[in-house]
């Protein structure tokens, strides 16, 4: 067994006991959060400022994001939250998002927002097919947004997660008259731009020709002044923020056994594969212990194929994409959060488990650091040592 496997499995057990003193400096520091935010999101005190100029006008406001509700994630779900505050804040809200999963309307008004459902082209091209599928989705897609944005009539568009999407809205932008606003979470600095040149020209593109733009953390600040320094007199930090009270008033989960918990997309960038194996490791000498995965993602089958031929499958109980609510809830019952990503933005389920009074065990990678501090508020490790 790799010896990264071994520390890992170490890891895991000191956490145990670094928990238990923990809990009652997560308990403060969710205390002093609460007291110091304003009770408006600071994300929408930005835009009520910069885009309204000081005056007392509603917006209406179009968000873009690939991937929204019922669909689970750290960013989509600062997307939700934003639209929600912004209904309660008087503002018309609308956002555009994909079709996927099939079985979503392809429009509905759910807590005030209107959601519109467009087929968007294959991600992939393998064949002729596809590349025929993106020339005529990416036609009627553009199409889409654009009745969208006139229906709506956006005074602001918002690019809340980079894909398809926003090439679609960048070309608009040539025609229409609006405010656009990037957010960066981090994967799109960290990752597409990597492995997309399509991604690439789009970002450095949309940071060009922004009214603004947003960054989770400093350090996400930095990167996207480094990929397109034009964006330096007018991107902001804005971290993610989380409803405390929400987290507070949850039960925690009721499960018969101790367990320490993972929450995320089962994706090799989350390392959720190395966690697997390290837990398997040290199963025989913490028998009172189980390992709860919430989330899904491209591993699913492989990941529950391992589990099964070590049998562990009593030990490892995966549970699909959750509710934000039983994940306040599952948070609350656990003894830790495990994070051994690879790359991160301004994780989310960080400050959740925080509110909850739980510690996070995270990699040593930019994100994570800036929330934990080691061995008061969890432990950090270096991400190819788990």
């Amino acid at each position: 067994m790799p010896e990264t496997l071994r520390e890992g499995g170490e890891i895991l057990i000191r956490s145990l006991a670094i928990a238990a003193t923990a809990r009652s400096v997560l308990s403060g520091e969710a205390c002093r959060i609460r007291r110091s935010k304003s009770s408006t999101p600071a994300s929408l005190r930005f835009l009520d400022a910069s885009v309204l100029k000081h005056t007392h006008l509603s917006m209406n406001i179009l968000f873009t994001s690939l991937a929204y509700y019922p669909q689970k994630g750290g960013a989509e779900s600062c997307i939700q939250d934003l639209a929600t505050a912004y209904v309660k804040k008087g503002h018309t809200v609308t956002v555009v998002t994909s079709s996927e999963p099939e079985s979503s309307d392809a429009r509905e008004v759910r807590g005030g927002v209107t959601i519109i459902r467009l087929n968007y082209p294959p991600r992939r091209l393998r064949t002729l097919r596809d590349v025929l599928l993106v020339i005529s989705r990416g036609f009627s897609a553009l199409f889409g947004i654009l009745s969208a944005i006139r229906e709506q009539r956006s005074d602001v568009v918002c690019l809340g997660l980079i894909g398809i999407d926003s090439c679609l809205v960048l070309i608009l932008t040539y025609f229409l008259r609006f405010k656009l606003i990037v957010y960066i979470h981090g994967g799109e600095i960290r990752s597409y731009v990597q492995v997309s040149p399509l991604i690439r020209w789009t970002l450095k593109l949309c940071l060009r020709k922004c009214y603004a733009a947003i960054a989770v953390s400093e350090d996400l600040k930095s990167e996207a002044i480094a990929f397109a320094p034009s964006v330096r007199r007018k991107i902001f930090v804005i971290s993610n923020g989380i409803d405390i009270r929400e987290i507070e008033r949850q039960k925690a989960y009721e499960y018969p056994r101790k367990y320490i918990l993972f929450v995320g997309r089962l994706h090799p960038v989350k390392g959720i594969d190395t966690l697997i194996e390290a837990f398997q490791r040290i199963m025989d000498r913490t028998p009172q212990l189980d390992l709860l995965v919430v989330g899904t993602g491209p591993l699913d089958r492989s990941l529950h194929r391992m589990v099964a031929e070590r049998g562990s499958v009593n030990r490892i109980i995966f549970l699909g994409d959750r509710e934000r609510s039983e994940v306040y809830a599952l948070l609350k019952g656990c003894e830790f959060l495990v994070l051994p990503s690879h790359r991160e933005g301004c994780p989310m389920v960080v400050l959740e488990a925080m509110a909850a009074g739980k510690i996070t065990i995270g990699s040593k990678v930019k994100g994570i650091v800036d929330l934990v501090k080691h061995e008061t508020t969890g432990v950090l490790f270096q991400a190819d040592h788990f």
